[in-house]
């Protein structure tokens, strides 16, 4: 008995060196996708890819509400890839990973941008592809990108890796909308008149929906002697959704508030659509704009229409 116990003592001893002990998978910041111009569910595929795919690399993806908070801590603003090292530090993270999807002429591009925490990379790169290739094209550009844990720099794989100044975030959609618009006022008093504006409204956009701007214009009215000309400025606040299965088309909300120069306060509602004719340029309708000025002490309502081009910057 003694005899066997002693054996399989020396047995563990000499087993001992060739055990090794698991170690925890690095882990890899995954920043949620951005779509630019693309439909947000397939952003939100693309995202889910890029998990399966770090993680088949041995990483140990960190995604989710933890890395959303941080990312909304930064503000409303461009993230570059310095935000984006900063944040894989903050959380523990060995990588961070960030993606964007965009869509043009029917097909999709993706980039993915890699940053490590200690200082090697960033790394970029971009593919093309349609629907069905989407998933394939994922998988490749972010194997292309991400070093494998341990890796000092990516393998890539047929893939031209954009060098380390042009790894910039880009921002997932245009902040700033300078609008150009010409618009008609009929009035519905027990006389009727007509009053046309002509200006221009620059909007900071928060998110793809929701902006809120400055507008300036030329309004040419009725006035008691005939026409009359006037400035008319007002602060405009648009909330945009795209219910439909297209994103390029959407209906715009609105509420306008301002002061017609010499005469009173302006208040205006407006309701319409909007359809993308590129990713920089839209053309927006406002069908239905129920108005109000005040002169006086007094309300004059106008239904008004207005036609308009915008220019995202």
């Amino acid at each position: 008995m003694k005899r066997a116990a002693l054996l399989l003592v020396l047995a563990i001893f000499w087993a001992w060196p060739s055990v090794s002990v698991a170690q925890p998978k690095p882990r890899a910041m995954v920043v949620e996708t951005a779509s630019v111009g693309a439909d947000a569910a397939l952003s939100v595929f693309v995202n889910q890819r890029i998990h399966k795919t770090v993680e088949k690399l041995g990483y140990s993806p960190l995604f989710g509400r933890q890395v959303a908070r941080a990312v909304a801590a930064l503000g409303p603003r461009r993230l570059d890839a310095r935000d984006v090292l900063s944040l894989a530090r903050e959380l523990g993270a060995a990588r961070g990973v960030y993606a964007t999807l965009g869509r043009s002429a029917g097909r999709y591009s993706v980039t993915v941008i890699v940053v490590s925490a200690d200082g090697a990379g960033p790394w970029q790169v971009t593919g093309e592809a349609t629907a069905e290739q989407l998933p394939s094209t994922v998988d490749q550009l972010v194997r292309s990108s991400l070093p494998s844990p341990g890796a000092s720099v990516p393998s890539p794989h047929g893939v031209e890796l954009a060098s380390p100044d042009d790894a910039g975030l880009a921002p997932s959609f245009a902040r700033w909308r300078l609008a150009f618009q010409t618009e008609a006022a009929f009035g519905l008093q027990e006389r009727f008149f007509y009053n046309h504006l002509v200006g221009a409204h620059l909007d900071y956009r928060f998110t793809e929906t929701v902006s809120f701007g400055g507008y300036v214009g030329y309004a040419n009215l009725r006035g008691r002697d005939g026409r009359a000309s006037n400035v008319l400025p007002y602060f405009l606040l648009e909330y945009r959704p795209r219910p439909f299965l297209s994103d390029a088309v959407g209906l715009p909300l609105r509420y306008a508030t301002g002061y017609l120069t010499n005469n009173g306060p302006f208040v205006r509602f407006s309701a319409g659509v909007s359809f993308d004719v590129s990713e920089s340029v839209d053309i927006t309708l406002d069908l239905i704009a129920p108005t109000w000025w005040f002169n006086d002490n007094l309300a004059v309502f106008s239904l008004d229409a207005a036609l308009e081009v915008g220019i995202k910057l």
